[in-house]
């Protein structure tokens, strides 16, 4: 599978050279896969169709679509699927009391990043924008039939319709809410829904709907964030004083044994002071480093080199029941880091996700460049054994694990997060419990 970059963005993908990874079918909705078969067009002239895709975040989008079959220099047959404009389902429908398209207003409702309808009073359908066709997987082929309140599904729809009827009377001005409504596809989307009024004697009412799952991924971010913080402020604090204490222990051990014979039973009891002294110094070094209080100098760094450097540790470590592969898209741009933290940062992440795969699996690196002009995106991704949703919300917290005892200090995830907090960067993971797990940053 080849895609050009508006395709491949189509698919919530940053760059044409990772679609080769998906599975377009599996993103194609299952009623719609008939239709999308590229292999079905005979001849020059394109069939042209509606079908729906799902994103990266789970919405359905539906896309104009055509294909048509070619032969390859080669002789082999191949498909060309060209999809384009996300498809508005009401637009049959559109001339009922809206503007004109090509008025501002109407561009305005069909560009708004919020779900946008307009209601009749009865809750019959009249407008409907991309952006809440695609939270709802609607299209010319799958488009709601009847009042659009029988689609909500808690609270009940009474509730809905008697909020719709209190709008568009007069009675209200503005209702808000929080509602589960059916999918085309048959699950339930929660949506955060705003219910205003429109001007006329119609009684026409223009619903707003947001993901409601987008918003609490954010505010649960950023509690975690916060969170995180407070516990490195403190973990710095106490890592601080106890280097100190650990110095002094060190420092003395080392005395000693200049006193001692070196091969007398009591310089080896020293001895194991001191090597406990440094494995407690370098236990409060990834502390520090965790508060954001120890790191060296940034420079500008080739991340792919630093990956290629440790690409024979890396597989060395994995062993001989792990695969690994190794991808880096030419051409990516260098981050200002410090080289250092990079590959602790990489480590921990091989690290965790080794831990996953006790009987094997498929461990996958790869670099490439970013959305951003001048940021790079490093994956890398497992076939373990998954995190449920309990122990994603925890993963970065300092001292969680979930690794037997003796078997973990439960800091590197914790460090992985400072260190890119401290660049500025963005962490994302996707995973659930027998499905392995993807770790994206962004720096």
């Amino acid at each position: 599978l080849k895609a050009n970059r508006v395709a491949a963005a189509y698919l919530g993908e940053e760059h044409p050279a990772a679609v080769t990874r998906v599975d377009l079918m599996e993103r194609i909705h299952r009623d719609d896969r008939g239709l999308a078969d590229p292999l079905d067009g005979t001849g020059a002239r394109p069939a042209e169709r509606v079908i729906r895709i799902r994103t990266d975040r789970g919405e359905w989008v539906g896309y104009r679509a055509a294909s048509i079959r070619a032969v390859h220099g080669s002789g082999q047959p191949v498909s060309l699927l060209a999809l384009w404009a996300p498809h508005t389902p009401a637009s049959p429908v559109s001339g009922s009391g809206v503007s004109d398209p090509a008025d501002d207003l109407a561009h305005l409702f069909e560009d708004a990043p919020l779900g946008l309808a307009v209601l009749g009073p009865g809750g019959s359908l009249r407008r409907a924008n991309a952006r809440l066709a695609g939270l709802l997987g609607w299209n010319e082929i799958a488009t709601p039939e009847g009042p659009l309140t029988a689609l909500v599904r808690s609270p009940a729809p009474r509730r809905a319709r008697a909020a719709l009827r209190a709008v568009a009377s007069g009675r209200l001005d503005v209702v808000h809410g929080e509602a589960e409504v059916e999918h085309a596809a048959g699950h339930r989307v929660p949506l955060a829904l705003h219910l205003t009024r429109l001007g006329g004697s119609g009684g026409e009412v223009l619903v707003a709907a947001e993901h409601l799952g987008r918003r609490r991924a954010e505010e649960d971010r950023r509690r975690q964030s916060e969170r995180i913080e407070a516990l490195g402020r403190l973990a710095g604090g106490i890592a601080h004083d106890f280097n100190n204490l650990m110095t002094v222990v060190t420092g003395h051990a080392e005395l000693v044994l200049e006193e001692l014979d070196e091969d007398s039973d009591w310089a080896a009891d020293v001895r194991e002071i001191r090597s406990a002294g440094l494995r407690a110094a370098s236990l409060t070094d990834q502390l520090l480093t965790f508060s954001r209080r120890r790191g060296g100098e940034p420079i500008p760094l080739d991340l792919g080199r630093i990956l290629r450097e440790m690409e024979p540790t890396l597989r060395e470590r994995a062993g001989d029941l792990v695969s690994v592969s190794v991808d880096i898209v030419p051409g990516t741009d260098r981050v200002h880091a410090d080289p250092g933290l990079m590959k602790r940062l990489v480590d921990a992440l091989v690290d965790n996700a080794l831990a996953a795969m006790p009987d094997g699996g498929r461990l996958e690196l790869g670099l490439r460049a970013g959305r951003d002009p001048g940021t790079v995106a490093l994956s890398i991704e497992d076939s373990g054994e998954g995190m449920d949703p309990g122990v994603l919300r925890h993963m970065f917290e300092p001292f969680f694990t979930t690794r037997p005892q003796g078997h973990g200090t439960g800091l590197g995830l914790a460090l992985v997060h400072g260190i890119v907090e401290e660049r500025g960067g963005t962490i994302d993971v996707r995973s659930a419990k027998g499905e392995g797990t993807t770790v994206s940053v962004r720096l």
